[in-house]
């Protein structure tokens, strides 16, 4: 009777200590000194975001990707995602006339990233009507960087935490990402 209780314990700890390199919590910051040097570079990033999107001027956006996109051994879905979506808006019958901060950004630290998320809306003219477009930067960066990199999900976006995930594994689990939606209007 020992043995199987001990026996179980130490397939516990073996549990245990195997899945502490999957857990890796994200603490929301509140040191405002911090939150408002980093909120002023993201800031002036989003601008440039938001007006490279407008212009139809995709290097731009494209150049603050995170290396994890761009690299060759990245997973491709999500650049191959996001090549589709900016084929689409470089129609010349796709306007851009809003795109705007939806909310405050919210920053997170983990072990080994700082976090920025980035509430957005976006209306998208079509020859057709107009589409209300719900969504988020998501800024990241290694602890040993001082400069952010942004995924964008703020315009044709789904199932974006998948993305996320495939792109960072250690993405953590209690980080909140805003839900992407799409709402029609008629002209």
């Amino acid at each position: 009777m020992l043995k199987v209780y001990a026996g179980s314990l130490l397939l516990v700890i073996v549990l245990i200590v195997c899945s502490l390199g999957r857990f890796n919590p994200a603490s929301r910051v509140i040191d405002s000194r911090w939150i408002a040097q980093e909120n002023s570079s993201v800031e002036s990033d989003t601008a440039a975001i938001f007006a490279a999107i407008q212009q139809k001027d995709f290097g731009i956006v494209q150049s603050m990707l995170p290396l994890e996109v761009t690299s060759a051994e990245s997973d491709r879905n999500y650049y191959d995602r996001y090549q589709e979506i900016l084929n689409d808006l470089a129609s010349d019958s796709v306007r851009i006339p809003q795109i705007v901060v939806a909310a405050n950004a919210e920053f997170y630290q983990s072990r080994q990233h700082d976090w920025v998320v980035v509430p957005t809306e976006a209306v998208v003219a079509y020859s057709d009507g107009q589409v209300l477009q719900r969504g988020f930067l998501l800024g990241v960066r290694s602890k040993d960087k001082t400069a952010w990199n942004y995924l964008d999900f703020t315009i044709n976006w789904q199932h974006s935490r998948q993305f996320v995930e495939l792109l960072f594994p250690d993405f953590p689990k209690n980080i909140p990402l805003p839900e992407c939606t799409a709402t029609y209007h008629d002209p």
